[in-house]
């Protein structure tokens, strides 16, 4: 199995160059050249034609044996689109892979037969109508009005959590239903995709859980979170902050609960 040279041009100018075997679709390099002219005349849409350069070999009658190699070339012209589709498929299937190689090179050997390579070079242009992926765009429109909808929940659970969480010191109810908020919280902020809100939806459910006194899964969480926030390649400095705040909080209320456990045994 050979390989072809694939070199892609946009505005007169060498855009990319690209080596394609049966395993890897590679670039070779990304300088920008001026075209050069591989042939005269307009080439049509979808055609190639095969450039010779000159490079032939005269004949012994007209004088003195030159022998030089002989290059083939194929040129077509392509829009954009259909390019990225080519060159998509191209990336992804090995077996499409070997199908170009096949059938290009067995073009260049129909010229020169001990060929075991083949380069084609492709001019992009701009499309005559231009495509509009109406499919995509109702996707993204979803998505953003998705978004935009858990951005407005998150906020109005931020200000509910909020309030009950106050109030949690004092009522377990309203501590519970703070617990309930931030899990609600937590399931939003994970379809968003956000780790930092993720973390912090996190701790708001640790410290629920201290309001009602269960310290055991508190400690847990503060404790993966502040290890996580900590190793980061980018650490939060808020975060960090929210986790020593929720921390101390964590030993203030066990140390409260085992003053009010000793007192309850010793009367």
């Amino acid at each position: 199995m050979g390989y072809i040279r694939i070199l892609i041009y946009c505005n007169n100018a060498l855009w990319e160059r690209l080596l394609v075997s049966s395993d890897i679709v590679r670039v070779i390099d990304r300088e920008d050249k001026k075209r050069k002219e591989f042939c005269d005349g307009d080439f049509e849409t979808g055609a190639f034609e095969i450039v010779s350069h000159q490079d032939v070999v005269l004949s012994q009658s007209e004088g003195d044996q030159i022998s030089r190699e002989k290059k083939i070339k194929f040129v077509m012209v392509s829009d954009s689109l259909e390019f990225s589709y080519f060159f998509y498929v191209l990336q992804c299937s090995r077996e499409y892979r070997n199908h170009v190689i096949d059938h290009w090179c067995t073009k260049t050997r129909n010229y020169i037969p001990s060929s075991k390579s083949s380069t084609l070079s492709v001019t992009l242009t701009d499309a005559l109508q231009q495509v509009i992926d109406h499919k995509w765009c109702h996707r993204i429109t979803h998505l953003v009005w998705e978004r935009s909808e858990l951005d407005n929940a998150m906020s109005w659970l931020s200000t509910l959590g909020g309030a009950y969480s106050a109030l949690g010191d004092q009522f377990t109810h309203c501590a519970q239903m703070a617990g309930r908020i931030s899990l609600r919280q937590f399931q939003i902020a994970m379809r968003q995709g956000d780790p930092s809100t993720v973390a912090r939806c996190k701790l708001y459910i640790a410290l629920s859980f201290i309001q009602t006194s269960k310290f055991r899964p508190a400690k847990q969480i503060i404790r993966s979170q502040y290890h996580l926030a900590v190793n980061s390649s980018c650490p939060d400095i808020r975060l960090i902050r929210m986790c020593r705040g929720v921390w101390s909080k964590l030993r203030y209320e066990h140390s409260r609960w085992i003053k009010k456990s000793a007192n309850g045994i010793s009367s």
